[in-house]
């Protein structure tokens, strides 16, 4: 059924591009165009094709349908540096962030423009953490709110921390965390070049072997913003759900259906969550936590086993509510 699905599915994608005038690939970067389904203008960097002649990272921009790929300029993009202050203590940096990292774990968010860190005093961003899951009924659907008292921290291995990428335009810092003897994560955490005029976010990549039995995975990130309410995105619009536990009501919706982003903001500042393919989210307090991966035992006892590529997610700040 899989294999007929892929098939349909790069018919009608070879179909659609056709119909836009993609029947040809081409090495010419005067001509080299990215598709763009959003209804906003978008301007930023993006890495091109392995395609002779072509640079690594060149600049897309413009409206709905089209995006032009221009060489990058200095006058368009800063640079991204990364250096090794002591001995596992990381700092990425461009015009709009400096980020530090420590033994692969982000201990420090800087937004240089607005003068502020991000990362609440004391605490770790990109923590991984590991939860039983054990809930009373149909394991592969619910989660029981006792779960979250079960919470582990996940901690790379200091000399498994590497620099994957150099700069100018991207760099990269890759850790890898043991979860057991059959599980392992490995994170990739980047930061590009700022774009002259658009925001800039810290990317996470995480590819994950996973063989767990009844264990949760997910990842934390708590920022020094106070509101009682997060705002989520969803299918037809925004939801707003309560940052605390006041009420059995509250309580109740600590895990939250959420798509492309989480928000937490405050009057004039913010902080987002964004993601390409996990749909669980849940904000305690100042703590904003994304669910990665589950391993229920039925009704299928191989649910989720096995290797997943980069899972997707970008940290980025926003200098208005939503």
């Amino acid at each position: 059924m899989y294999a007929e699905l892929f098939t349909t599915g790069h018919k009608l994608l070879k179909e659609a591009l056709a119909a836009l005038g993609f029947e040809n690939t081409t090495s010419d970067t005067q001509n080299l165009v990215a598709l763009h389904t959003q209804g906003w203008g978008r301007s930023e960097l993006v890495k091109l094709p392995t395609i002779a002649n072509l640079p690594t990272y060149a600049l897309a921009q413009g409206g709905l349908g089209l995006l032009d790929i221009q060489p990058l300029t200095a006058a368009q993009t800063s640079t991204a540096s990364i250096k090794e202050t002591t001995k596992g203590v990381y700092v990425l940096g461009n015009d709009d962030f400096r980020v530090t990292i420590t033994n692969g774990i982000i201990t420090s968010l800087y937004d240089i423009a607005n003068d502020r860190e991000v990362i609440a005093k004391g605490r770790k961003a990109n923590q991984l953490v590991l939860f039983d899951d054990k809930p009373l009924y149909w394991q592969a659907w619910d989660v029981e709110v006792y779960h979250l008292e079960s919470r582990k921290e996940l901690n790379p291995d200091p000399s498994s921390v590497e620099i994957t990428e150099r700069g100018p335009h991207r760099v990269s810092l890759t850790s890898k965390t043991t979860i057991s003897s059959q599980s392992w994560v490995k994170t990739t955490i980047s930061l590009a070049a700022s774009v002259k005029g658009q925001p800039s976010s810290v990317e996470v990549t995480a590819e994950v072997e996973w063989h767990e039995t009844m264990k949760f995975l997910k990842v934390e990130f708590p920022v020094d913003i106070t509101n009682t309410e997060a705002s989520y995105e969803c299918q037809f619009g925004i939801i707003r759900r309560p940052t605390h536990y006041n009420t059995s009501w509250d309580m109740a919706k600590f895990e939250v259906c959420c798509h492309k982003w989480a928000d937490l903001s405050e009057a004039t500042y913010g902080v987002s969550i964004l993601n390409d393919s996990k749909y669980g989210f849940a904000t305690c307090g100042n703590l904003m936590r994304l669910s990665l991966l589950r391993s229920p035992k039925a009704p299928d006892a191989h649910a989720d086993m096995g290797m997943f590529l980069h899972s997707q997610f970008l940290f980025s700040t926003n200098t208005s509510h939503r």
